[in-house]
């Protein structure tokens, strides 16, 4: 009897009524480790944009500089450089994104991103440096191949 009258209290509450907005910040456990999971996923994804138009930037400014004719190997070089990075951070904004709609979709579970969210979490911040050793099979343990077809997202 007691669970029907937290079933039908829970029913007639107002979703806008102060009980309705209290009960909608109180999450299961689960539940908050999956939205916190997927807003530090976001929050990475953001980073990597951002470090993207900063790479677009610099790549815009380098060849607005070179001149036609002349040797410009290094400016060259550095483009080429830019171009590779800006590949390897789109990919890397897929396979995350991937992960994410995973996620919430019950595709992958909390644990197993979180086994990964370090490594990710190195590349986003480290990425970039010239010591960086990239791993691309950092995403297997996920088993996101499977995925990729419903998540529309695939490798280029």
């Amino acid at each position: 009897m007691e669970k029907f009258k937290a079933v039908e209290k829970a029913m007639k509450t107002k979703a806008y009524s102060k009980e309705g907005l209290s009960a909608q910040a109180r999450l299961d456990p689960k539940e908050q480790a999956k939205v916190e999971v997927s807003e530090s996923l976001s929050g990475m994804v953001e980073e990597l944009e951002h470090q993207i138009e900063t790479l677009e930037a610099e790549h815009e400014t380098i060849q607005a500089t070179m001149k036609k004719g002349k040797n410009q190997s290094a400016k060259a070089e550095r483009i080429a450089e830019i171009d590779e990075t800006i590949e390897r951070h789109k990919w890397h904004q897929d396979k995350i994104e991937l992960i994410r709609r995973s996620l919430e979709n019950g595709g992958v579970d909390v644990d197993q991103v979180k086994d990964i969210e370090d490594s990710i979490r190195y590349y986003v911040t480290d990425g970039m440096t010239e010591d960086f050793m990239h791993d691309e099979e950092m995403y297997d343990d996920l088993a996101l191949d499977e995925n990729e077809d419903f998540g529309g997202a695939g490798d280029d």
